[in-house]
């Protein structure tokens, strides 16, 4: 099918619309250790993203005048965590136990004057118990809490979510 300009396009069809040099630095870091009975990950993440350039066109389709010519933006994520978790095996009951930091953080522009930040902090607790009754049937009873703190907005939430499972085979 032959592409249709839409209505007030004031170009044609093909035409540039806007103009931009987009650019993005990562900088990852994570650090792992794991032995038989016990994991630690520790991790910082940032990630910065630009975009300078011009508009032709607004989305209205009519041509780009002032402020409207330039687009700019640049926005910047961090985040970092810790999350340890231990293992007990036993003759007939193996326990996981472990715990979750993560604080993140987003700014959505650095060139507006208005204050676009976001960030928040989330613990998590959790505890897994596997019981084996017999060589055919197996209870498994697990339990997490999650709290967000120091949330942007007072957005703080707290949830505990159990499970359970009977697995006979």
């Amino acid at each position: 099918a032959k592409p249709t300009k839409p209505k007030n396009w004031p170009g044609k069809i093909g035409d540039l619309q806007q103009y931009r040099t987009y650019t993005s630095d990562q900088r990852l870091f994570q650090v792992n250790y794991q032995s038989d009975d016990f994991t630690a990950h520790a991790y910082h993440n940032r990630v910065f993203m630009q975009a300078d350039g011009g508009n032709f066109f607004t989305r209205s389709h009519s041509p780009a005048k002032g402020k409207a010519r330039f687009y700019n933006t640049k926005e910047e994520n961090v985040n970092y965590g810790l999350d340890l978790q231990k293992t007990w095996r036993g003759d007939k009951t193996d326990w996981i136990a472990g715990i979750t930091f993560q604080h993140e953080f987003y700014e959505a522009s650095l060139y507006k004057d208005t204050d676009d930040r976001y960030s928040r902090d989330i613990w998590a607790a959790y505890l897994q118990a596997e019981h084996r009754l017999n060589d055919r049937d197996t209870i498994i009873l697990s339990g997490r809490e999650t709290k967000t703190r120091n949330s942007t907005a007072d957005t703080n939430h707290s949830n505990f979510s159990a499970a359970g499972q009977w697995i006979h085979q």
